[in-house]
């Protein structure tokens, strides 16, 4: 008898997950199954009032039980799938908020076109690092409205940040902050200024300012000044 009720229970529905196949094709079978135990979850929420401004709070244990993903697996599967709208992140851990409206979207109705560019846009998405991500929300922190120097600022940014790996808003907000008052409207001066950041990859802007100074000032004034033409010469060319 207990034989046949341990035989029950292993075949039971309870222990066999589903997925969407569309999704899977999208996105990758792991990511499916993972998203199917979150949408089951956020419905288990929404029936029992669980969620708190459209959040629900994972278990990654039971996650684990359900789809063999470890949580730092699940951790992962995360930012991919945040990264493509499917759900939203809140500030606190595991706390999770399911795009229902974007998954509706690109499965509705077997709109192949719909499917093609969201495949497309996953794609591309996949391929950001971590390091992009931070250097495209750095770049948010711009201000100036002229857009040959945000382009510049946007060099500045990927420059510093590749080679020294790291950089942070305060010396975005700083490094514009410095070179406005310092140009002071002056176009030409600003772009040549973040040039000379961009090249040396200089985090703070008043080096590339200390540069300026020496190489270009300095040299402009020890430019020789002609008087007049007698000066020059006695010979006529």
């Amino acid at each position: 008898m207990g034989g046949c009720i341990m035989l029950i229970n292993l075949l039971s529905l309870n222990n066999y997950n589903q997925f969407n196949i569309e999704l899977a094709r999208t996105i990758g079978l792991h990511e499916a199954i993972y998203f199917n135990e979150l949408i089951n979850i956020n419905d288990k929420a929404v029936r029992k009032d669980k969620l708190v401004d459209g959040y629900f709070r994972v278990d990654r244990e039971y996650i684990t039980q359900r789809t063999t993903l470890s949580a730092s697996e699940q951790q992962e599967i995360d930012k991919e799938l945040e990264i493509c709208n499917l759900i939203s992140c809140g500030t606190e851990k595991d706390l999770i908020q399911v795009n229902l409206d974007k998954l509706t979207t690109m499965l509705m109705g077997g709109n192949e076109s719909v499917l093609k560019g969201f495949v497309k846009e996953v794609k591309n998405k996949k391929k950001e690092t971590k390091a992009d991500i931070i250097r495209q929300q750095l770049k948010k922190n711009i201000k100036t409205t002229n857009e040959e120097l945000y382009n510049a600022y946007c060099e500045w940014i990927d420059s510093v940040s590749m080679k020294r790996g790291y950089m942070d808003k305060k010396a975005v907000l700083e490094g514009e902050k410095t070179v406005d008052q310092y140009c002071n409207h002056d176009l030409d001066k600003a772009l040549k200024i973040i040039s000379i950041a961009t090249i040396n990859s200089y985090i703070d802007m008043n080096w590339a300012i200390n540069v300026f100074k020496k190489d270009y000032i300095s040299a402009f004034n020890k430019a020789p000044v002609i008087q007049n033409v007698q000066q020059l010469s006695k010979e006529v060319f």
